[in-house]
């Protein structure tokens, strides 16, 4: 059983191989009036067309004909080259110049027809067409499918020679709002509401803040009633809110209360004493040589000791 289904593969895989002919070529963007930095292998800036290859084979062109006479659909014959083959799903550039050449990328065809087309090597068999208006094809404008090998043709402003047709353009942020907004009115008007809608938003946030954090202050009241002969004392509890202007004054009070507990001595000075660590080499009790001391004798000894012996 698996051989069979192996076989069958095989079979299917060899059927879709083989049924891709050189009939999958397809014309996939074309530049009528060329005038960028692509050059020719003559050395020249001339008209260009890419063709496609939708098969999953590598493919050669040579021998198949382009033409841009309808009545002549054998006008050029493309050479024999490996030059002119194409890999699956790949792109080949070939090149319109009426000059003398022998290239095999280079074909002596005219863009000023408003007609091109691609020939099988009967020579009667038209693979692909595209017909356009000379006038609208200005410089730096192309002509590619939307779609590689498939989709419509447009005319657009970018092109992708051997690239796919299908390729997204980074814009930045900034490019896309300059092209979306050029003056920039709309950005003006946007940050207007935004900065509107965030200021009403905290109006809202501290209003509904204050509510449900409202200082509040407990009172009690003691009213008499007299019922007939008898008073009646009743106490009355009360929840009062304390107005903005109460607790500015609560807090001007406790801000000169602080104020009034610091002493100003203004124009006194404090001279504090300064106080040295005490060490041992700079203490008189452990000089080396005792500091001589002045001893007060009577008059009467001093002078018999002076007195000479006779």
């Amino acid at each position: 059983m698996k051989k069979i289904i192996l076989f069958i593969t095989l079979l299917l895989f060899g059927v879709t191989i083989f049924s891709q002919t050189i009939a999958d070529i397809r014309i996939n963007e074309f530049s009528p009036n060329y005038n960028g930095d692509l050059i020719n292998p003559l050395g020249n800036k001339s008209p260009w067309i890419e063709l496609y290859n939708t098969s999953l084979v590598s493919l050669n062109v040579g021998t198949m004909y382009l033409t841009d006479d309808r009545n002549d659909l054998k006008k050029y014959q493309l050479p024999k080259s490996d030059e002119l083959k194409i890999s699956a799903n790949g792109f080949l550039i070939i090149y319109l110049d009426t000059s003398k050449h022998f290239h095999p990328t280079v074909a002596s065809l005219s863009t000023e027809t408003g007609y091109l087309a691609l020939v099988l090597s009967d020579g009667r068999t038209i693979v692909d067409s595209v017909v356009y208006d000379p006038k609208l094809i200005t410089d730096g404008t192309f002509l590619s499918r939307t779609i590689d090998g498939a989709g419509n043709w447009e005319i657009t402003d970018i092109s992708t020679p051997l690239l796919s047709n299908d390729i997204k353009i980074y814009e930045s942020p900034n490019e896309i709002v300059k092209r979306l907004d050029p003056y920039g009115i709309g950005i003006s008007i946007i940050c207007f509401f935004i900065v509107i809608i965030i200021l009403i938003m905290l109006y809202l946030a501290f209003y509904y803040i204050w509510k449900i954090k409202r200082p509040v202050v407990k009172t009690k009241r003691v009213e008499i009633k007299k019922e007939g002969e008898d008073f009646k004392t009743e106490i009355i509890h009360n929840e009062e809110e304390i107005s903005s202007e109460v607790l500015a004054a609560i807090g001007t009070a406790l801000h000169l209360y602080l104020l009034s507990m610091h002493d100003y001595e203004n124009g006194i000075i404090t001279i504090k004493k300064v106080t040295k660590p005490y060490s041992p080499w700079s203490s008189k009790l452990y000089n080396l040589t005792p500091t001589p001391q002045k001893i007060n004798l009577p008059k009467k000894i001093i002078y018999e000791k002076n007195r000479p012996n006779n």
